[in-house]
This record gives structure tokens, C-alpha cells and sequence, in this order.
């Protein structure tokens, strides 16, 4: 339905794309029709935005809440809401003139939480043929070699180095609202000393990054679960301190 939603409102949601509120203010039309466009074409992009950002009631079963399971794989960029990642890069590979496939392979090699990077450095490649999305590629890819090289200097400095270790043994998988949660996920939130949602989001490029390596859906999942986990674990210290069968190991942290 929401993809749907974006296709009918494309040209609306294009508004967005080419002018500021401001800029469609400023700008001298000549002519009525252009008039016309100048004075309503915000407006008209607002109402597309908001129906395509329309979100649906909340569910419960036998007044337990349901994680929304739609909403966890959804992709915001820029206040417009998509159905997921690859939705994003079909929509903005349209709205932007970018081939779709290159966009695919910058998105790819920056992460999901960088679409503005990957669609500045796309809309500033040289051009568009096969030799020079190539070149282009291979200079990002050398590009950020670089930026992780000097990350990693910059950690070692610091001191930020992971300093303890869980076996995966030790933890123990639970489900919290009919959620499952993995052992994994906590298995690394634990080792980088993550026991709240703020460090989590914190971390969240770094999440994905390692378990995108299997699945991208394998990774939404588990963080989706984590997020539960955690809420669950700051919203209600009792269970957390009584009830939580990896209590012990969140306490070494």
C-alpha cells in the first residue's frame, strides 16, 4: 500500500526534491498558471508527505502490544518514510536521475545510515557510463579504507578497544512480547558495554554493519529485538534486577 502511495504522489513528493519552502517563496514566476504553482506546490508536497508517512493504528493480542513488524523495516530519509532500503534507493534513484544499480553499490559500501553521503557522491560522480561508475567506485572504496584506517588510530588511542568477552554459552535467549530475542544481539551489545537504547543507537551503524554481513533481514530482526530487550530492561529496573536471565552478565558490565 505505501509503495503504491509513492508512485501516485511521485511528481508531488518531487516538489521536495527540487525547491526549499523558502526558495518556492522567493521565486519570481511570471504567469498565472506559474503563480499558481508557486503558491500551492508546498502545500501540495506536505499532504503527499503525510499520507505517504500515514502510519496505521497500533495491534495487540490479548492486550499484550505486537512489535510492528512493518515499521521495523522501515527506511526514513529526508521526513518520507519508505517501506524498506531497497524502496529507498528505487524512489531516490528515480527522484535524483541516479542509475538505481549504482546507487545499490554506494549504499552498499557506506551503510544504510548514510543515503545523504551516497547520493551527494553519486550526484557529483563524473558520469554515469560503466568505466566511470567503476572509477568512481574504486575511489570511494579507497576513500573509506582510509577513514577506517584513521578510526582505528584514533581508537587505539583512546583506549577504545572491546575489553571484555562473553561466551555464547553464557547468555541466555528470551522472548518479550512475543518477540524472540537473540543471544548474538546480546552477545554484542554486551561486549561493547551496551545496556540502554541511547547506546545502542549509538551504535547502531556498527550493529548493522556486522550482521548485515548475513542478512540484512537477519539484522533487522535482532535489532528489533534488542530495542525491545533493552526498553524492557530501563523501564522496568525490577524485572531487570530480578527477573532477567542475563542479569548476572549485565552486571559485570
Amino acid at each position: 500500500m505505501k509503495e503504491q502511495l509513492h508512485k501516485r504522489y511521485a511528481k508531488h513528493l518531487q516538489i521536495g526534491v527540487n525547491w526549499t519552502k523558502e526558495e518556492l517563496e522567493d521565486c519570481e514566476f511570471e504567469g498565472k498558471a506559474l503563480e499558481g504553482f508557486r503558491e500551492s506546490a508546498w502545500a501540495m508536497f506536505e499532504i503527499a508527505k503525510e499520507r505517504v508517512n500515514y502510519q496505521g493504528w497500533p495491534i495487540s493480542i490479548d492486550g499484550m502490544p505486537v512489535a510492528g513488524i512493518a515499521n521495523v523495516f522501515q527506511f526514513e530519509f529526508d521526513g518520507i518514510f519508505y517501506t524498506g532500503l531497497n524502496h529507498a534507493v528505487q524512489q531516490l534513484a528515480l527522484k535524483y536521475g541516479i542509475p538505481q544499480p549504482y546507487l545499490e553499490q554506494v549504499v552498499e559500501l557506506v551503510g544504510r545510515s548514510k543515503m545523504a553521503y551516497a547520493l551527494r557522491f553519486c550526484k557529483t560522480s563524473y558520469g554515469y557510463s560503466d568505466a566511470q561508475i567503476k572509477a568512481s567506485l574504486e575511489s570511494l572504496k579507497a576513500l573509506l579504507a582510509e577513514e577506517v584506517a584513521n578510526d582505528s588510530v584514533a581508537a587505539v588511542s583512546k583506549g577504545s578497544v572491546l575489553s571484555r568477552s562473553f561466551a555464547i554459552k553464557e547468555i541466555k535467549e528470551l522472548i518479550l512480547y512475543r518477540t524472540q530475542i537473540s543471544s548474538y544481539a546480546i552477545q554484542w551489545a554486551l561486549e561493547r558495554e551496551i545496556d540502554t537504547l541511547q547506546k545502542l543507537a549509538d551504535q547502531e551503524d556498527a550493529f548493522f554493519e556486522h550482521f548485515s554481513q548475513d542478512s540484512e533481514v537477519v539484522a533487522f530482526t535482532y535489532f528489533n529485538g534488542l530495542q525491545i530487550y533493552l526498553e524492557k530492561r530501563e523501564t522496568d529496573p525490577q524485572w531487570a534486577e530480578q527477573d532477567d536471565p542475563n542479569r548476572t552478565l549485565f552486571e559485570r558490565l
